[in-house]
């Protein structure tokens, strides 16, 4: 399933009322031209069943935000990962690919929240490596609890 964001979309967490999930709207590669440093969030796959995710930078694990993702399940709230691994490419928008309903897991920090998501399916081999190497510099981010990602054949995040 592949869904296009809508045009006046601003930010990457759309709470759908009349269903109660909330689609997250994931871009991986987010270039300086186009995003600011607030919104250049440290996105990636920290292996096939868990994704890390930053929330936007002013969400606190105490903002009404904050506690809807962290007791999402508990409120009877589904999360729906969607990641797609750059804004255009070339001159044509990539669409994004659902990863599916992943559960909380934990978090850490505040201002953005670093959450950890456990996916209930694990993402696709042919589009794992363009999640978990997004940029090489999450490597070695602090505090993913020395978890880092796989390391596969070069790949981007295409439709199989």
């Amino acid at each position: 399933m592949q869904v296009c964001g809508a045009a006046n979309q601003r930010e990457g967490v759309l709470a759908h009322q009349p269903s109660a999930p909330d689609l997250l709207l994931i871009i991986l590669h987010k270039s300086e031209a186009l995003f600011s440093p607030s919104t250049r969030n440290r996105d990636l796959a920290l292996g096939p069943s868990l994704f890390r995710w930053e929330s936007q930078s002013t969400t606190t694990a105490a903002s009404a935000t904050g506690q809807r993702t962290i007791h999402h399940e508990a409120s009877g709230s589904r999360v729906l990962l969607f990641v797609r691994e750059q804004r255009k490419q070339g001159t044509v928008t990539e669409p994004f690919v659902c990863l599916g309903f992943p559960r909380y897991e934990s978090h850490e920090g505040e201002r953005p929240m670093a959450i950890r998501w456990r996916l209930e399916r694990e993402i696709p081999a042919a589009w794992l490596h363009g999640c978990c190497v997004a940029h090489q510099l999450f490597l070695a981010i602090p505090g993913v609890g020395g978890l880092r990602p796989a390391r596969l054949p070069q790949k981007g995040l295409a439709t199989p």
